[in-house]
């Protein structure tokens, strides 16, 4: 019987490497970092090696069945690298490198400097010429935030 003032565990049951015999997801388990991996790894486990129903594993990590259907399937889909963590943030939908953003601008700031401002609708209109896109303001204005020319722009009381 467990003695309540024990308060460390004992030395068979502290592990610092994992066991030689240990497959390669009972691995990803033991060395998770986060809990978010840790979570994927076991759902993994629970599914693959133990077969056990996506209900029953969603209870065990806090997940909904639902998600651990959608994992599972990921995981038949791509293997192992499912088990990494997704990767966030970055420009997935851009219509211009942001190379090809400083070379289109370079004209545009040409003519700021001499004129004292940006022209957003003309850079509205050469944007959309190029891309082959129709694109809002708030595109525009973005674009030139992300190349530090809002400086640039006319002040709104001055449109008036």
């Amino acid at each position: 019987m467990f003695d309540q003032t024990f308060q460390h565990a004992p030395d068979e049951l502290v592990h610092t490497e994992p066991h030689p015999k240990l497959t390669a997801l009972q691995v990803a388990v033991h060395s998770a970092r986060s809990k978010s991996s840790l979570q994927r790894a076991q759902c993994i486990l629970l599914w693959s090696e133990l077969g056990m129903h996506p209900d029953q594993i969603a209870t065990i990590i806090g997940w909904s069945p639902g998600s651990v259907r959608n994992f599972c399937t990921v995981f038949k889909k791509n293997g192992f690298s499912a088990l990494m963590p997704m990767e966030k943030g970055g420009r997935r939908h851009q219509y211009m490198t942001l190379e090809a953003e400083r070379s289109f601008l370079r004209l545009f700031i040409a003519r700021a400097r001499s004129v004292g401002h940006l022209d957003v609708a003309d850079l509205r209109q050469a944007y959309e010429r190029t891309t082959g896109h129709s694109c809002s303001l708030s595109t525009i204005y973005r674009l030139v935030k992300r190349h530090g020319l809002s400086n640039r722009l006319p002040s709104a009381h001055k449109q008036q």
